[in-house]
């Protein structure tokens, strides 16, 4: 055979196997996107089912821990001592599965919810709604709250009032022995502005800095009041306006809550609106 008849049928192999590659390589890519397409319709489904759950769950918890409170206030003083222990258990329990919920319902709205127009957003206002909001904590633990002027951005009130509002609450409820000092700094970083929320609390080890923003990911248990899932409602808000979050803190010596956003920010339409 001759070199010539030798080449050609080698480039006809060559040829061959790169079409067939090729047509793998297709064919891997197309179930690739099913599979995307179909985990992206999966999550979509629990989201909306979470969010239904949490809304639909709200009536019949609130009427438990009204009747329960009305019970314990009525029978204040001729209830024995277990049924009044009874009575006290059946109100925390219930107080708390409805904090839950409504944390719940935030989380899932953040990303099911349709949403307006972007508007300007002056975080100095969204601060001062903080502090109201907050204001019998702030109190009872004697904090401290200050803040360098903060900027306007563009966005929604109803994210950005949950994303400080759970970083200040959590800074004033992981508080070590003193009065908790709580200072929010703002540094501009070319085409990202950087918030900074420091706290002189009992700060967290840092093999927990990542796991503390994962839903229902508490430290430490039923000691310290909350429901596991403020963190991950910021991180879901600063994700969705393009940004990061982050903390920096070793056990005992406070911790830093870091996240940035664009100087342009603006919330990104999730596939579920």
């Amino acid at each position: 055979m001759s070199a010539a008849k030798t080449n050609s049928l080698e480039a006809r192999s060559v040829d061959l196997d790169l079409r067939l590659e090729i047509e793998r390589l297709t064919r891997r890519n197309v179930d690739l996107e099913q599979s995307n397409a179909a985990l992206a319709r999966s999550n979509e489904d629990l989201e909306r089912f979470a969010f239904v759950a949490s809304h639909d769950l709200q009536e019949p918890l609130r009427m438990i821990t009204t009747y329960a409170q009305l019970l314990a206030q009525k029978y204040d003083g001729l209830l024995d001592q277990d049924a009044a222990l009874f009575v006290g258990n059946i109100v925390d329990g219930s107080t708390h599965m409805r904090d839950l919920l409504a944390d719940l319902l935030g989380y899932t709205e953040l990303a099911t919810r349709p949403l307006g127009p972007a508007e300007a957003v002056d975080l100095n206002a969204v601060l001062e709604t903080v502090k109201q909001n907050l204001k019998a904590l702030i109190d009872e633990s004697e904090a401290v709250l200050t803040a360098d002027p903060l900027p306007v951005v563009s966005g929604h009130p109803s994210h950005f009032i949950p994303l400080f509002q759970n970083l200040v609450a959590n800074a004033i409820r992981y508080r070590g022995e003193c009065p908790p000092r709580i200072h929010i700094a703002v540094q501009s970083m070319g085409n990202q502005i950087r918030f900074a929320v420091s706290d002189n609390g009992i700060g967290i080890a840092p093999e927990h800095h990542l796991q503390i923003f994962e839903p229902f990911k508490r430290l430490h248990g039923k000691n310290i009041p909350g429901t596991g899932i403020g963190l991950a409602i910021c991180k879901r808000v600063v994700e969705r306006y393009g940004g990061r979050i982050w903390v920096e803190s070793k056990a005992g010596e406070g911790a830093t809550f870091l996240f940035s956003l664009p100087v342009s920010a603006a919330p990104t339409v999730s596939s579920s609106e």
